[in-house]
């Protein structure tokens, strides 16, 4: 066969479409998208939707972990409110304590004062009586002569 004979031309020198060529594109267009949906646009979609619902996951897990945290925040700052109160109470019940035994320590000190200086007074009275009594004593005593 000649080279011409190959391409020569049978009919209109143009853009031709066959009938035939137009339905075998149209079926491997159907079968390839059929193929395509069942064995890749399955799995594909339920990779999504598993990730999707990974992530509706996390995020709810987050909020609930955040909720947790204000509601564990609260709780500490409950607790530290508490213990401050806690503390001023037991400052203000240890003040008034020492306050008192201070105030009883200074009514003993006056008292064991009153009571010294009381003893004191009586100690000193007793000296004086008893130098009193020893003056009177040396004075009524006088030394009798033996001369007539």
């Amino acid at each position: 066969m000649p080279y011409g004979v190959l391409f020569a031309a049978e009919g209109p020198t143009g853009l031709v479409v066959h009938p035939f060529w137009v339905l075998v594109s149209i079926v491997n267009f159907l079968v390839i998208l059929y193929l395509l949906r069942r064995y890749l646009w399955g799995p594909i979609l339920t990779v999504l939707a598993n990730r999707a619902e990974k992530i509706r996951e996390g995020l709810a897990m987050a909020e609930a972990a955040k909720a947790e945290r204000e509601r564990m925040k609260a709780e500490v700052e409950r607790l530290l409110a508490d213990a401050r109160r806690e503390a001023q109470a037991i400052a203000e019940r240890t003040t008034k304590a020492a306050e008192a035994a201070a105030a009883d320590i200074r009514a003993q000190a006056k008292t064991e004062a009153d009571r010294i200086r009381e003893r004191g007074r009586d100690d000193a009275k007793q000296l004086h009586d008893q130098a009193l009594a020893q003056l009177r004593s040396a004075a009524s005593w006088t030394p009798r002569s033996t001369a007539p």
